[in-house]
């Protein structure tokens, strides 16, 4: 039967980039091709259109994205939305238990604030959204009152009822690294998700692609080939110093519950 080893599940901004590239080069690691969809992503839900194609996402149409033909080789994606959507938790609970109870996800995280703003000077760098004045009012306004939520599909639900750009909303939730990841542990062991923080990532390369071939199994390498990935010029802060402090007050308990749960400091 086919099947996909694991994926690497969350989240934007986090290094999953460079990350993929440095699981890519190991000879054990095949990751999926680019289909027609034309992205390296595939942002598989199954039964659902997909967002760019609009053509229906089945399990057969998911696999095509990959060589069946080659042998003893880990196959693997990298679609880090997975992990910030609870419809791609969905996914990854469903794809377990009709292909691969053994699945691994791969999840990088980093200082949720630092995640977040990465996110905006993206979209104001490729001119798909810059957050305007009223926006960050209203998300200060909002966010100093939003109680801590200890199920992501609530967290989820309650922030998508606020007035607030959608933008805005759906990458707030997104960071809350804790309550996705318990998601996770409700249907998969613990030891079949390797969490990484983009800091440690920087920090030593090598030792840190290393512990992840370890959870995966394979080799260990002896170098990396440098790569810059998603590299981008130093920008202008698009949120003033008032939101950065109430985003960090939003996210401190969740931070707080990561080390608490799974020893995880950020």
């Amino acid at each position: 039967m086919k099947k996909i080893n694991f994926i690497i599940a969350g989240y934007p901004k986090c290094a999953t980039t460079a990350l993929a590239s440095m699981i890519t080069d190991h000879p054990k690691c095949l990751r999926n091709k680019i289909g027609h969809t034309q992205f390296k992503e595939i942002y598989f839900l199954p039964e659902k259109k997909h967002f760019s194609t609009k053509e229906l996402m089945t399990y057969d149409w998911y696999h095509t994205h990959w060589d069946w033909h080659k042998k003893d080789v880990l196959r693997f994606e990298k679609t880090p939305a997975y992990a910030f959507i609870p419809d791609g938790i969905n996914m990854i609970k469903t794809y377990r238990k009709l292909f691969n109870q053994n699945l691994k996800i791969i999840l990088a995280v980093r200082n949720p604030v630092h995640a977040y703003i990465s996110r905006f000077k993206m979209y104001s760098r490729n001119n798909i959204y810059s957050p305007s004045k009223e926006d960050i009012r209203k998300l200060e306004e909002n966010i100093l009152n939003v109680e801590i939520f200890n199920e992501y599909p609530l967290l989820v639900d309650y922030i998508g009822k606020l007035k607030l750009n959608t933008y805005i909303a759906k990458h707030l939730y997104g960071y809350c690294y804790i309550l996705s990841i318990k998601s996770l542990l409700n249907f998969m062991p613990q030891q079949n998700i390797k969490i990484v923080k983009q800091e440690d990532l920087k920090r030593n390369e090598l030792k840190v692609i290393n512990e992840i071939f370890t959870f995966l199994g394979i080799e260990k390498v002896n170098s990396l080939e440098v790569k810059n990935t998603n590299t981008a010029p130093k920008e202008k802060l698009l949120f003033p110093k008032s939101t950065i402090r109430s985003l960090e007050s939003f996210y401190e308990p969740y931070n707080k519950s990561l080390y608490k749960e799974l020893g995880i400091e950020l």
